[in-house]
C-alpha cells in the first residue's frame, strides 16, 4: 500500500469539494479554482437565481461547506464567504436547521452549520467576506440566541466529530 502524496491529497480534497458543490454552479468550477475573487459575484448571482429561497440557498452552502476539514483551498478562499451574502445569515442558518431531518444526527447540514458557526464567525473568514468587526460581534451574539434545540443538535454533532470545549466559544 502506497501512502498518499501531498499533491494526491490536495486533488482528493478539491474533488470532494466539487462533488459537494451545488450542481447549478458546475459551469463556474474552473474559474473558482483559478480566480476565486473574480468569480465570487457570479457565484452569488447564480446561487440567487438557482436557489431564490434564502433558507434553501443557505442549506446548500452549509452542505457544501460540510465536506471540508479545514484543508480545502476552494472552501477557504471562496465557499466560507458565501453564507455572508445571505441577509441575516444566523437566522437563516437556524431556519435551515429547523427544517432539517430531526432523526439524522449525521446530516451534512449539521456539519456545515457547525463549521460556519464555529469557524466562519472568526475574523480571518468573515473580514475577507466584507463583514465588519462590529457586524461580526453582532452575528456572534445572534448565534448564542439560536433556538435551544438547534444549538443542542449542533453541539451533539460537534462533540461526535471530536469537538472539545464550549461549542459557542
Amino acid at each position: 500500500m502506497t501512502s498518499e502524496t501531498p499533491a494526491e491529497r490536495q486533488r482528493r480534497i478539491v474533488a470532494g469539494c466539487r462533488a459537494a458543490m451545488p450542481s447549478l454552479l458546475e459551469n463556474l468550477w474552473d474559474t473558482m479554482t483559478h480566480a476565486p475573487d473574480v468569480v465570487f459575484p457570479d457565484l452569488v448571482l447564480e446561487l440567487q437565481a438557482g436557489l431564490p429561497d434564502p433558507t434553501q440557498r443557505m442549506a446548500a452552502l452549509l452542505v457544501w461547506l460540510a465536506h471540508d476539514t479545514g484543508e480545502c483551498p476552494v472552501c477557504h478562499m471562496l465557499v466560507a464567504r458565501l453564507p455572508f451574502t445571505i441577509p441575516d445569515p444566523i437566522t437563516v442558518v437556524g431556519l435551515a436547521l429547523s427544517a432539517a431531518p430531526e432523526a439524522d444526527a449525521s446530516h451534512p447540514l449539521l456539519d456545515g452549520a457547525c463549521r460556519f458557526l464555529r469557524e466562519g464567525l472568526q475574523a480571518r473568514h468573515a473580514l475577507p467576506a466584507g463583514v465588519s468587526r462590529e457586524r461580526l460581534a453582532e452575528l456572534r451574539l445572534q448565534r448564542a440566541e439560536l433556538d435551544a434545540g438547534v444549538l443542542e443538535r449542533l453541539e451533539v454533532r460537534w462533540r461526535a466529530r471530536g469537538g472539545e470545549g464550549d461549542f459557542l466559544r
